[in-house]
């Protein structure tokens, strides 16, 4: 390890942010600080050069690397550029784990330092995933189906964004419009990040309270969104995700959610319960989902059309 140049003042280590390994590689404008094992925070990388031309890209990196938490929001733009343009150089290959990984990595950085404006390259994220399997739903399909330990609202977000992808790619809609929808899919629960995230990880059934506080995120989110310049598809799939077309939803009772609220909604109740989003209860087969969902739509809370779609793409 280079040698310090520069230690952290003991009052300002409060304002630090770790950062992971994928992201670190991105950061050119920022300086990154090691956090070593006697408490000190050194300098590895200053403002105006990347990690790889300080250290070369066979040191191995220590864990615990920082960034100041300003620093860290202000240099999203330049970890997404750099992430996405990595995603479209590993889409020519046969490696769907290794995009997986990077789209989730992409939305983790996003979600991190939660602003609408650096929600919108997103929608490049997607358009990437979107050119590179053309016409492949299934594709789509594997990369909502792989499983992960570390279950949150990132991976949620993502493995919904597929299964709409993986809709999209069975209907044969025009590109565009599969990129706004998938972009739906990915940003439908940004409001989540403005939830208490106790009450999101807790491992047991919520009070009432806490489940009222829950259902405020459609509203959160799309409130969030509009700070910026969204397709309709992404605003409406955000608010209306939780609405259902018997008028019993939330957050308003609509009778005549969008299509894009529809169909969010039932893959977003889709990937929910397939998924350990919660230890107290198992995640359910396909089969079992499909059919327990079939009964809601016959109960008026799905449209029929566009249940029996959804499950035709998932075939």
């Amino acid at each position: 390890m280079a040698k310090s140049e520069h230690i952290v003042s003991a009052e300002r280590r409060r304002e630090m942010a770790r950062v992971r390994k994928p992201q670190v590689w991105c950061y050119f404008s920022i300086p990154v600080y090691w956090h070593t094992a006697g408490g000190d925070f050194v300098l590895v990388k200053a403002p105006g050069q990347y990690l790889r031309d300080r250290l070369g890209s066979d040191l191995p990196l220590p864990e615990e690397l920082y960034v100041f938490k300003k620093d860290k929001a202000a240099a999203v733009p330049e970890v997404q550029a750099a992430l996405n343009a990595e995603l479209e150089r590993i889409m020519a290959g046969q490696d769907v784990e290794g995009v997986k990984q990077l789209i989730t990595d992409i939305v983790e950085e996003t979600f991190s330092e939660p602003r609408a404006g650096t929600m919108l390259p997103l929608k490049d994220t997607v358009k990437t995933v979107v050119a590179g399997y053309a016409g492949r739903k299934e594709a789509f399909r594997r990369i909502a189906l792989m499983g992960s330990k570390d279950y949150s609202t990132v991976l949620h977000s993502v493995n919904v964004s597929a299964l709409v992808l993986a809709y999209c790619a069975h209907r044969g809609l025009p590109k565009d419009r599969s990129v706004d929808l998938g972009l739906a899919g990915m940003l439908h629960d940004v409001g989540k990040l403005f939830v208490d995230q106790a009450i999101l990880a807790a491992q047991r059934k919520l009070t009432p309270e806490e489940f009222a506080k829950v259902r405020e995120h459609p509203l959160l989110g799309h409130h969030f969104l509009r700070g910026a310049d969204f397709p309709s598809e992404v605003m409406e799939a955000c608010l209306q995700h939780h609405e259902r077309i018997d008028g019993q939803g939330y957050p308003k009772g609509l009778s005549k959610p969008s299509f894009a609220g529809q169909l969010v909604g039932i893959v977003d109740c889709y990937e929910a319960l397939t998924s350990d989003e919660r230890h107290y209860r198992e995640a359910l087969d396909p089969l079992p989902t499909l059919a327990l969902l079939k009964q809601e739509m016959l109960s008026g809370k799905f449209d029929q059309s566009l249940f029996k779609e959804f499950a035709y793409s998932l075939v």
